[in-house]
């Protein structure tokens, strides 16, 4: 009996020491489990993780005690244990956790553990119909710069932070699902100039099947992007499938547009009477006596029935009469302008099971300009699918379809002017237009008018395009994650310029046409490993490594015709029908490829300091030797300073509190292919030999072997600030970039065999600060009042460029050169544009003016023009350096570019 006692005593610690081992199983709201999910005895360290099949094993020393099972992106719940000892535990999902999640570089992220500047744009679903651009959407983002000429179809021109580079492309990299797409500076060459057209790099995509948006701004965020990642990146995730039944939406909308007239021009009687006063036989008429009309006459003439007689100075005939040049008729031709209707219908459909999920939809795009022949008329497919086969695999696909056709008119160019834009020769054409019907036009010099650009000319381009994407992800282990995404985008495109003889540049051709293709393939192979163990005491961090291979295959095409029959003038120059001259077509072929290796590292401690670092290793096909690879590091910190304890029970109700720092290095490679050797094409031109046009090949550029990548080198502060229940947010961002070795085309003299060169030169800084806050005004069950406005301030200066100093006008003497000039008139092009250094590039260069001369002024003694009097009506020049006569040593800088955006909105 003793022995038994003695044996209870003993076996009594190990009863009381005995632990409860309790299974349990994780799911989520399509019963699929939840591998990585945290389970934690509650008042306890004791923790553990789900499996791969969202299974767990813990032990609780005495019962009853409380598990708290949380996964991200999930509501947290608890669970009291008594006498259970297998549990199964469904999570719901928390839609402000998932709002929580932002799109990263190769990935994700909580909101709380972006370290980096990154800007996630909200669409609001209900109120996107009446958008057709995607870039639209992101007007009021601060730090963009968001610019369109208003055209339907035409490209969207953004810029992040400013200037970065001074010949390359500027536009942001844009990434959708995945799939890096064209910048919008990539499109069809112009056959009548032989310059690329600017398009939309994501026309492919409609604003009502964006899911999120998220804006990568500094090169800590960046540099995972490398040297395409040198003007900011836009990551693009479209909309997916949710469990349950289809549901269908259908959304249209209409918008009305109307032409903002910048100036009023004079009426048909004010121009008559002004013409008639100028051109008077008057010693003092501002006109030479060999251009004043006898006393009486004047160059229009009105008519019994109200039309004009147009009449020359001169009798040529001899018959005692003043010449008839024609007959015309008032015209006001602004009024061309008109009011343009826009329709946006669209349907889409999304459903699915535990296991598939589906996304849908169509729609069609009519959009009208304020000019009669330009217009937008866009279909569109789009599909994303997505399977879990098990716990371990997941794939998925999308694909999307474009059909486009485009219409647009001359006017959008840098060498716009009354002879090759519709807006600039509506206001400079004389109000009177030709009615032949009555008397023949005695001179062809007066036959071009605004009439050609709606009746006689087309330039319209179609375009088919498809966008697709294949993902897997397989889940190795509960820390290991492999990513494949293989995404293409295909485009095919073709372009038809018709000028008929009712337009400049077709009435001394009898009509001139051309014609131009492009055929573009670009795809990428991403392939990523991440591992993510669990977190382990106060550390937790993530390890990512990706190899990325992008290759781009470009075709383009292009030729002329002209000279056309009266037959083939009809037809608008198509198939070459009715031409006697015809071009030998130039092709262009533009392979690109480019290597990557990447890598990224984070770490948290006590949650609250975060640290991000990332590399990447560029090979480009468009540099050679040593200078084809580059080396991209960023690195960033965080402190969430509201999480530290002396501030988690504030009465200031701080809700969040963060620091950001940062600094990245990313490149540019955006120029053209090949630029390392000598390139020839098929002259447009040809060579005449004995009287036969022969084809001829001509040199297209200098080979530049020590070209190399431009590098920008960035550093980024930041603070992000909510309060009052995350009611008012404010996010606050100071940055300073530094652009250098930029590719920049340098003029070199023409006895080189050309009068450029792309070189390595020149460095560029931006500096400048980003403000945004965000606050619900009010915001209870029955109303809501949100406030939302943004302000960017950004400076950008020429540090270097490498030449020799240059007089420019009266601004004095500058390390500098003139940018591309543009034509005023048709025999005569002048620069605008000059690049100094220490000023900001591209500013307009020119003759400051004081109004227009009256004849008090020339009284007065006004300087002359080039040595020529001035005359009355003409511009008031300012005579800066005092001569008594204009030249262009008077011109002068007069804008300077401080770039200051702010945007505000209001939402009830």
């Amino acid at each position: 009996m003793k022995k038994i006692f003695y044996s209870i005593l003993l076996l009594l610690p190990i009863s009381f020491m005995a632990q409860t081992t309790i299974k349990g199983k994780v799911i989520d709201d399509t019963k699929f489990p939840l591998p990585g999910a945290s389970i934690i005895v509650k008042g306890t360290n004791t923790g553990q993780s789900t499996d791969f099949d969202g299974l767990f094993t813990i032990n609780i020393d005495k019962t009853p005690a409380t598990l708290i099972i949380s996964y991200l992106g999930y509501t947290t719940q608890e669970v009291i244990i008594t006498n259970q000892r297998n549990i199964t535990v469904e999570l719901k999902p928390d839609s402000q956790q998932l709002e929580e999640i932002v799109v990263i570089g190769y990935g994700s992220s909580t909101k709380s553990d972006v370290t980096a500047a990154i800007t996630t744009v909200k669409l609001d679903t209900d109120k996107k119909g009446g958008i057709a651009t995607v870039e639209s959407v992101l007007k009021g983002t601060s730090g963009l710069n968001v610019l369109s000429n208003g055209e339907p179809g035409s490209a969207v021109s953004i810029n992040i932070r400013g200037i970065s580079s001074l010949s390359g492309s500027n536009q942001p990299l844009y990434v959708i699902d995945g799939i890096v797409m064209d910048s919008s500076e990539e499109f069809l060459t112009d056959p009548t100039n032989f310059q690329t057209n600017s398009k939309s790099g994501v026309g492919g995509v409609a604003p009502e099947d964006i899911e999120s948006i998220q804006v990568l701004k500094d090169a800590s965020a960046t540099a995972i992007y490398g040297s395409l990642g040198a003007n900011g990146v836009i990551l693009i995730t479209t909309r997916s499938g949710k469990k349950g039944a289809p549901k269908f939406k259908f959304s249209t909308s209409t918008t009305v547009g109307k032409a903002v007239l910048p100036y009023n021009v004079l009426s048909t009687e004010k121009f008559v009477s002004f013409m008639a006063e100028k051109y008077k036989e008057d010693p003092n008429s501002i006109a030479g006596p060999e251009y004043q009309y006898p006393v009486g006459r004047s160059p229009f003439e009105i008519r019994p029935d109200g039309l004009y007689n147009f009449i020359s100075r001169n009798d040529d005939d001899n018959d005692g009469n003043l010449d008839l040049i024609g007959v015309y008729e008032a015209r006001d031709w602004p009024s061309l302008f008109r009011t343009s209707f826009s329709s946006n219908n669209r349907l889409n459909v999304s459903g699915g099971s535990d296991k598939t999920k589906y996304y849908a939809s169509v729609g069609y795009l009519q959009s009208e300009g304020i000019i009669s022949n330009i217009y937008l008329n866009k279909f569109d497919f789009n599909v994303n699918l997505n399977h879990r086969i098990n716990s371990k695999l997941e794939i998925g696909a999308k694909l999307s379809f474009t059909n486009s056709e485009n219409s647009i008119t001359g006017g959008s160019g840098a060498n716009a002017n009354e002879t090759n834009s519709v807006y600039r020769h509506l206001y400079n054409e004389f109000p009177l237009e030709i009615r032949e019907s009555i008397a023949p036009l005695q001179d062809e010099g007066f036959r071009i008018s605004p009439r050609g650009w709606f009746n006689d000319y087309d330039n319209i381009s179609e375009e088919n395009r498809f966008i697709g994407n294949l993902s897997l992800k397989y889940r190795i282990s509960n820390s290991f994650t492999y990513d494949l995404k293989i995404g293409g985008d295909k485009r095919k495109a073709n372009l038809d310029v018709w000028q008929g003889i009712g337009t400049n540049s077709g009435s001394n051709r009898d009509g001139r046409y051309a014609f131009s293709e492009l055929d573009r393939l670009t795809y990428n192979i991403d392939q990523t490993l991440l591992f993510r163990p669990k977190t382990k005491g106060n550390h937790r961090y993530s390890l990512l490594a990706g190899v990325v291979y992008t290759n781009t295959d470009s075709e383009k095409s292009y030729t002329r015709a002209s000279n056309y029959s009266v037959a083939g003038q009809l037809n608008r120059g198509r198939d070459f029908f009715g031409a006697s001259i015809i071009e030998d077509t130039v092709f262009n072929y533009g392979p690109e490829k480019l290597l990557s290796f990447l890598g990224r590292g984070t770490y948290a401690f006590k949650n609250r300091y975060k640290v991000s670092g990332s590399l990447r290793y560029d090979g480009s096909s468009k540099f050679v030797g040593k200078n084809r690879f580059g080396l991209f590091p960023a690195i960033s910190f965080a402190w969430e300073m509201h999480k530290e304890p002396f501030l988690v029970d504030n009465k200031l109700n701080i809700n969040e509190l963060k620091f950001r720092f940062g600094y990245g290095e990313t490149g540019n490679q955006r120029v053209g292919n090949n630029l390392t050797a000598v390139n020839y094409r098929i002259s447009p031109e040809g060579y005449a030999s004995n009287g036969i046009l022969l084809q001829a090949f001509e040199k297209t550029n200098i080979a530049s072997t020590d070209l190399t990548w431009e590098t920008q080198k960035q550093f980024n502060l930041g603070l992000d600030f909510k309060m009052f229940d995350s009611r008012l947010n404010v996010t606050v961002d100071a940055y300073d970039k530094t652009s250098d070795d930029l590719l920049n085309t340098l003029s070199i003299g023409g006895s080189s065999g050309d009068d450029s060169i792309v070189i390595n030169q020149g460095s560029i800084k931006n500096k400048g600060v980003e403000f945004s806050v965000n606050g619900d005004i009010v915001k209870n069950e029955n109303f809501n009042w949100n406030l939302y406005g943004t302000y960017s301030f950004n400076t950008v200066k020429i540090e270097n460029l490498g030449l020799e100093e240059g007089q420019f006008g009266s601004e004095g003497s500058f390390v500098g050169y003139f940018g591309r000039p543009i034509q005023v008139t048709s025999t005569n092009t002048v620069p605008t544009n000059v690049y100094l250094e220490g000023q900001a590039p591209g500013l307009l260069f020119g003759f400051a003016t004081d109004g227009i001369l009256t004849a008090a002024d020339i009284a007065a003694g006004s300087p002359t023009i080039n040595g020529d009097a001035a005359q009355e009506g003409f511009y008031k020049i300012i005579d800066k350096n005092n001569d008594g006569n204009i030249t262009n040593e008077d011109k002068v800088i007069m804008v300077t570019q401080i770039q200051i955006l702010h945007f505000l909105s209001e939402q009830i």
